[in-house]
């Protein structure tokens, strides 16, 4: 990517870096109707894979290996750890793929060297595409009828909170605190007027809205960053910015706290507080930590397998009464990504994790052994490592995971390497690999926005003409078009009375319910055995949808 140049005297970050920069804030501005989900269910997602193909097609062109080379053994086999459970199960969770993904673009920026100039044009990208989601969070939160024909936005669904384009208000807080960090950052080399009064305003802004976002993770996440960007760059940024900063950051976020608990909004003739209830949330999450730790000592060595959590862990409790736990939710995760590695994979992914983690301390110490300024940039990824110890943010957000590889990069000390890397051989070879991938990503990408949004239009249209013989491109959107499949089945066994569809819909929510939790399939599971006359199955089905949704 033309961030990074090829010679340390470039000036300018060049005109593909222009364009990856122009795409990616169109990408995270612009809304495409969709189900929700998670992954490559979710159409940003699946642009943010053709932006990265696009970009792997330019470095097969444009790829040239520099004579810096940063080598960091721990995030090498960290990754290689992590994934080689995941892709021994790579039918049961595709994840493992993403991970190849951004494997190949560390690779790639890492043989490339990173100029001041260039990593501030970084830091000015991801601020600016924070600023972006603060716009969208404002319409969401303060103009529901516009954001709901914009975005499809609830504002009921949500109660006032804005999720952005994420779709996830979590996701969105991490987001916007990173883009404060880097904001505040900025603050040490901008010296124009101009540009020092537009940071101090982009930062009150962010701030704002992460009041109004009420995220835990998000507030703890900015104010992590920024007393570690004060503690280290005391004396780097004049202490008159530091004060100013500090005192619009607070000033804005306490604005948008209290806006929370005493602003009314009229929906529907009925008044609304933003302020939401933490006490629930906070009870729930100890707990599935508790138990998750309790089914990792069960399978310690190989984990329980990929994509078996929200199944396993479900049936855990309903087996263990003693917990005292009720499912007031389908967990699907256990709210921390180091134990959700080491549950699914066993000790060698978890092992990889702490690899992984080894690897980001050895590129802290180098920066703080290099400059207080390059430690500050190994720190901006710390709102997203306080992420991953509540949720999996990657999975709901590549935009994230692509930034978090980018950020990584920017807090490497850039050092001449012992040798040249410029064989010609090796050279091909990667192009060739770079290629490859790119015009994978970039077709599945494609073929996977358009399935995405046929079966979208399936759905708001009742299922009507869904057909049971479904489209080889479904399958980039499996488990979506399995459910569908599934709910057809019983549409169609209204017109036709042909009890052999009931006899395959049987089959189909028998295989998709030993994966995942839905109270639909259960409650039609239910009704459909009492049709087919097994009233005892009927019975079991109704039983554990009551244990599973008692609410």
């Amino acid at each position: 990517m033309q961030f990074f140049s090829y010679q340390r005297t470039e000036k300018k970050p060049g005109v593909f870096a222009l364009f990856f920069s122009i795409f990616s804030a169109l990408i995270t501005l612009s809304y495409i109707r969709n189900s929700g989900g998670v992954a490559i269910e979710l159409p940003l997602n699946l642009l943010t894979l053709m932006v990265i193909g696009c970009a792997y097609i330019y470095v097969f062109f444009r790829y040239r290996l520099s004579r810096s080379y940063y080598k960091n053994a721990f995030l090498l086999v960290g990754v290689v750890a992590l994934m080689t459970p995941w892709l021994l199960d790579i039918k049961a969770s595709q994840g493992g793929v993403l991970l190849l993904v951004a494997l190949l673009a560390w690779q790639y920026l890492a043989k490339q060297s990173m100029s001041q100039y260039h990593r501030r044009y970084i830091l000015w990208m991801v601020f600016l595409l924070a600023l972006g989601q603060a716009a969208i969070c404002a319409v969401q939160s303060f103009l529901p009828q516009l954001a709901g024909s914009m975005f499809e936005y609830v504002w009921l669904r949500s109660h006032g909170r804005p999720y952005g384009i994420f779709q996830q208000i979590n996701v969105l807080a991490s987001f916007l605190a990173t883009g404060l960090g880097c904001g505040f950052l900025l603050l040490r080399t901008e010296e124009q007027k101009f540009s020092r009064v537009f940071i101090m305003l982009g930062l009150g802004g962010l701030a704002f809205m992460l009041g109004i976002n009420q995220s835990r993770v998000g507030e703890l996440g900015v104010a992590v960053i920024l007393v570690s960007l004060s503690i280290v760059l005391k004396g780097e940024i004049p202490a008159l910015r530091v004060i100013i900063a500090w005192s619009v950051i607070v000033l804005a976020l306490v604005t948008g706290v209290w806006c929370v608990n005493h602003l009314h909004f009229m929906i529907n003739g009925k008044e609304y507080l933003l302020a939401r209830e933490f006490a629930g949330s906070n009870y729930n999450r100890w707990h599935v930590l508790k138990i998750t730790l309790q089914m990792i000592a069960l399978k310690p060595w190989f984990g329980w397998g990929y994509g078996t959590f929200e199944y396993a862990f479900s049936r855990y409790v309903i087996a263990h009464p003693e917990l005292n736990f009720p499912l007031t939710e389908n967990f699907t995760h256990p709210h921390n990504e180091l134990l959700y590695a080491w549950f699914q994979g066993g000790v060698v992914a978890f092992a990889g994790m702490l690899l992984l983690f080894a690897g980001w301390i050895k590129i802290l110490i180098e920066g703080f052994r290099h400059s207080r300024l390059s430690a500050a940039y190994a720190l901006l990824i710390l709102p997203f490592l306080l992420h991953l110890n509540t949720e999996y943010p990657f999975y709901q957000s590549f935009v994230h995971f692509a930034l978090f590889v980018l950020l990584l990069r920017l807090g490497v000390v850039d050092e001449p390497g012992d040798r040249a890397l410029n064989s010609r051989s090796s050279s091909l070879s990667m192009r060739l690999l770079y290629a490859v991938t790119g015009i994978s990503l970039l077709t599945f990408g494609l073929v996977g926005l358009y399935a995405n949004q046929q079966l979208t239009q399936f759905e708001r249209s009742g299922l009507i003409n869904f057909s049971a013989e479904t489209p080889w491109y479904f399958e980039t959107q499996s488990e979506r078009a399995k459910f569908d499949g599934m709910v057809s089945l019983l549409m169609k066994y209204n017109r036709s009375s042909d009890p052999e569809t009931l006899m395959r819909f049987m089959l189909d929510a028998e295989e998709y319910s030993h994966h995942h939790n839905d109270k639909r399939v259960l409650i039609y599971m239910s009704v459909v055995a009492h049709k087919l006359g097994n009233d005892e199955l009927a019975l079991q089905m109704r039983k554990l949808c009551m244990q599973l949704f008692p609410s």
